[in-house]
C-alpha cells in the first residue's frame, strides 16, 4: 500500500526522525479520514489519490480551521500532504500535485 511505501521513503531516503515520520503519517491519516467521509476517496490508493483536487484540500483546510486548529498546524498538515503528492509524482503514481495550487 502507498502509505507503507511513503513511510519507508521518509525513513530511508529522506532520513527523517521517527517523530517527523509519525507526524507526517498522522497528518495523512487525518486527511484520508476527511476524504473518505466527504468524497469517498482513499488517499492511499493511487487511482483515488489522482482524483484529489485543490478545492478538496481547501475544504479540508477550512474544516480544520473551523474546528479550532491553528494556522501553523493546518500549514503543517498541508505540507505533509504536499510531500506525499511530490512522492506520488516522483514514483509515477499521479501526474499532478493538487496541493501545489493551494496558497
Amino acid at each position: 500500500m502507498l502509505e507503507g511505501k511513503f513511510r519507508q521513503y521518509l525513513e530511508i531516503e529522506r532520513n527523517y526522525s521517527k517523530h517527523t515520520v509519525q507526524a507526517y503519517c498522522s497528518d495523512l491519516s487525518a486527511c484520508r479520514d476527511f476524504l473518505e467521509n466527504h468524497y469517498e476517496i482513499d488517499l492511499f490508493k493511487a487511482k483515488d489519490a489522482a482524483e484529489l483536487s485543490h478545492r478538496m484540500v481547501r475544504v479540508w483546510m477550512g474544516e480544520m480551521l473551523e474546528a479550532g486548529l491553528g494556522n501553523r498546524s493546518v500549514a503543517r498538515k498541508v505540507a505533509s500532504l504536499n510531500a506525499y503528492f511530490r512522492y506520488l509524482q516522483k514514483g509515477g503514481f499521479v501526474e499532478s500535485n493538487p496541493v501545489a495550487k493551494v496558497k
